[in-house]
């Protein structure tokens, strides 16, 4: 994961995280999922179209997430990720 993984990706890193034996590999993503499910509304004597999020979420504790994004469990280069997860499951014997 990196800073190009937002909105519908954070959300399925959200539902990733709530599963045992998932490891999060690289930095953090971009912190863009406060708000979702934006909708397109044209305003009647103007013409101008607004877009507006029908989604709010927020994390249990309140804790600031927007420009944060997730954190990984281990900080890796983007660059370097694929490599160092496969090297990781090659010392620690996960491979079947």
């Amino acid at each position: 994961m990196d800073g190009a993984v937002s909105s519908a990706g954070e959300l399925f890193i959200a539902y990733l995280r709530q599963l045992e034996n998932v490891l999060f590999v690289g930095t953090n993503t971009s912190g863009t999922l406060v708000t979702g499910g934006i909708t397109a509304t044209t305003l009647p004597y103007s013409g101008l179209t607004l877009f507006l999020g029908t989604m709010l979420n927020l994390r249990p504790d309140f804790s600031q997430f927007e420009g944060i994004g997730f954190m990984p469990d281990l900080w890796v280069p983007p660059e370097e990720s694929l490599d160092r997860a496969l090297r990781f499951i090659e010392r620690h014997g996960m491979r079947e």
